[in-house]
Formats: C-alpha cells, sequence, structure tokens
C-alpha cells in the first residue's frame, strides 16, 4: 500500500494523503471522491472526480505531464536533511517518498530522529540499525 500521514503537514491545509508506487486501492464513502495526483515541482498535477455506489470496485488511470525536464537543464533535485529512523525494512518508503516528491538525491541523516534535545551519548537511544556508507 502506501506510506500514510493524517492530518496537516506542516503549514499545508492538506486533510489526507499518502504516497505510493503509483498503485493503490482505497476504499472511499459511497458518492463522489476526489483524487489529486502530484510528483514534485517537474509534473502537472491532476484532479480527477469519481463515482463509486455501494461496494462498487472502480479503476482509474490517471496520467500526469511533466512539464519541465531540469536534469536536462542541468539542475538535480534533492534533500539533503531527511531525519527517518532507519529500523527493519522501511528503505523501501523512503525510495517510495522521495521518487513520489521526485527528489532524485537524498540523504539520510543518521542522528537526531528523536529530536534536537537528546544531546551527547543519548544519541544511542535512536539507532540507526543499518548504519551510513559501505560498512
Amino acid at each position: 500500500m502506501a506510506n500514510r500521514h493524517k492530518g496537516p503537514i506542516r503549514f499545508r491545509p492538506i486533510p489526507y494523503y499518502f504516497f505510493t508506487d503509483g498503485r493503490f486501492e482505497i476504499r472511499v464513502s459511497p458518492g463522489k471522491t476526489t483524487i489529486q495526483v502530484g510528483k514534485g515541482y517537474e509534473y502537472e498535477s491532476k484532479i480527477v472526480t469519481v463515482s463509486a455506489e455501494k461496494r462498487d470496485t472502480v479503476d482509474v488511470k490517471i496520467a500526469i505531464h511533466r512539464w519541465i525536464d531540469m536534469a536536462s537543464r542541468g539542475w538535480y533535485s534533492g534533500d539533503t536533511h531527511i531525519h527517518m529512523h532507519r529500523r527493519s525494512k522501511n528503505d523501501d518508503t523512503l525510495l517510495t517518498i522521495t521518487s513520489a516528491k521526485d527528489v532524485r538525491f537524498a540523504y539520510l541523516l543518521s542522528m537526531n530522529t528523536g529530536g534536537y534535545d537528546l544531546g551527547g551519548s543519548k544519541y544511542d537511544s535512536v539507532p540507526q540499525g543499518k548504519g551510513l556508507g559501505d560498512a
């Protein structure tokens, strides 16, 4: 499925959204449902409204259009400040999120995922199980 976050993110009034690798299934209430699809700044977002009755399954294909290719002009999207716990097998989640945002280069920080007030050896309370680099 997808990485979901309910509630507004930062200062944007988005009541509900999620990241996906391009395919998803979701249950909705009967009636009209609005779907907005986006992928970073280089793609035009698209809004589609679909209707479904109770117990209906609706297949929807939404194509988005890339309006500019910045990499072809020598500019590459990146995020050099990502806080994310690396426990278990969540690398795929990180890659799904960066791909959904059209971020080509991402740097995962290995400390402070629990907050800036930890200090000193307390960083051990947020271990990065997979570490960084070849070792």
